[in-house]
């Protein structure tokens, strides 16, 4: 599963047989290993979907590159992601205004 608002993978019925499979090949061999990481910073995932490394999309780069000018080998290494994404004081006001904004709180504990 990605994020919340990110796009959507395209649909794989829309994909021949011959496609099909060579992508259910390319799945079997990063599920579960970093070898497909590019950055060093990646674990294991136990799904395709979630096996991603921030070297992989060039969004990401572009980000990075607006708010500093120090190069870094991943995302999680930025600044910016330190203190939006780590930061539990930031996490918790997001939390909330998301409960404001949808009316209900989501389903999960406190360390996912």
């Amino acid at each position: 599963m990605g994020y919340q608002y990110e796009p959507k993978k395209k649909n794989v019925t829309e994909m021949s047989q011959n496609c099909r499979v060579l992508l259910a090949a390319a799945s079997l061999l990063i599920v579960g290993n970093t070898d497909w990481c590019k950055c060093s910073e990646c674990l294991g995932m136990g799904t395709d979907v979630e096996s991603f490394c921030c070297q992989e999309s060039i969004r990401i780069f572009e980000k990075m590159d607006e708010y500093s000018e120090t190069t870094f080998t991943c995302m999680t290494q930025h600044p910016v992601f330190v203190a939006n994404c780590l930061n539990t004081w930031v996490l918790d006001v997001a939390y909330l205004q998301y409960r404001h904004q949808y009316q209900h709180p989501l389903e999960f504990s406190q360390h996912e």
